[in-house]
């Protein structure tokens, strides 16, 4: 059911919220024979499904990028400075 609304929502650009939820049920597919199968029987629905999975992994990595900018503010953090 999750695959087939993701397919849809590949098919149909307009929902941003569905898009979101599609690109996670494709990064989850990604690399298995499923996956291959649903971009190889079509070549525009492939196109598509990329386009939702690199959109997916684009907000994953920015996210990642913000929290590495906050762990970094942290470790440069010298309590020592403060006691003496």
């Amino acid at each position: 059911e999750e695959i087939a609304q993701a397919i849809g929502a590949a098919d149909n650009p307009a929902d941003e919220k569905a898009q979101g939820a599609a690109g996670k049920v494709f990064y989850t597919l990604e690399k298995t024979d499923l996956f291959e199968q649903l971009i190889s029987t079509d070549a525009g629905r492939a196109a598509r499904i990329n386009a939702v999975l690199e959109r997916y992994a684009g907000s994953i990595i920015s996210q990642d990028t913000e929290d590495t900018e906050q762990d970094t503010e942290y470790r440069n953090f010298d309590m020592t400075a403060f006691l003496s």
